[in-house]
């Protein structure tokens, strides 16, 4: 009988592993949340004073996916509060949550003062944003009430709207108005069949010339 020569596929879950919560400080502490799975995906939403704005995806190595998950089992997190109490209130805050295999989740939320173990997490988890190959997740849902094809734009000063959108007429980039009068505030549109909306948010967050971006939005309807 001839041996049976076909390999057998280690799949890993597409399950959540760790999870973790940036807020914000009184200056410019990133803003963000980072999720590692079990198979090694990471994702990652940037909301404030991040070099990656909204949603993106990232592989990590087989290596930095042992890592974590070596970190996650030294982690005692039954035996940790669920908030550690902070007289500091300028620290950013830290939210962990680690998920087990039969779906329980535990967090700990701290500013500062949190175990060593705990830090030496967020320290890692921290360091895979600046170092993973991190691409826009155009698969990923918009905040609600974006407008898709709107970004607001604060330009530095000096700097023309109508010369600025020229550089990026491939994707049919064109102010529309002034939103803050004598502050260089101005309202973008561009077209969606030539680029993702949040990868042409990330590119002018970006760019030099643009002190800040962010999506345009609905306004909220008031009873």
């Amino acid at each position: 009988m001839d041996k049976d020569t076909s390999t057998v596929t280690d799949s890993k879950p597409h399950t959540k592993l760790i999870e973790m919560t940036k807020g914000a400080c009184h200056g410019t502490c990133p803003i963000y949340s980072m999720t590692v799975y079990n198979d090694g995906t990471a994702t990652f939403d940037g909301v404030r004073f991040c070099e990656k704005r909204g949603a993106h995806i990232a592989q990590l190595s087989d290596f930095e996916l042992q890592l974590i998950q070596q970190k996650v089992a030294l982690l005692d997190m039954d035996n940790y509060p669920e908030k550690i109490e902070s007289m500091i209130p300028d620290f950013p805050s830290t939210k962990i949550t680690c998920h087990e295999e039969d779906g329980s989740a535990k967090s700990v939320w701290w500013r500062n003062g949190a175990p060593d173990e705990l830090s030496e997490m967020s320290i890692t988890l921290d360091k895979f944003r600046q170092d993973l190959n991190w691409k826009v997740n155009t698969s990923a849902p918009l905040p609600a009430g974006t407008i898709k094809n709107q970004i607001l734009l604060q330009l530095k000063e000096g700097v023309n709207a109508s010369d600025f959108a020229k550089q990026y007429r491939a994707y049919d980039l064109t102010q529309k108005k002034e939103i803050v009068p004598n502050k260089n505030y101005w309202l973008f549109e561009f077209n969606t069949k030539k680029i993702s909306s949040l990868e042409m948010l990330n590119i002018l967050h970006n760019a030099e010339k643009v002190t800040h971006a962010e999506f345009n939005k609905e306004l909220e309807q008031r009873d």
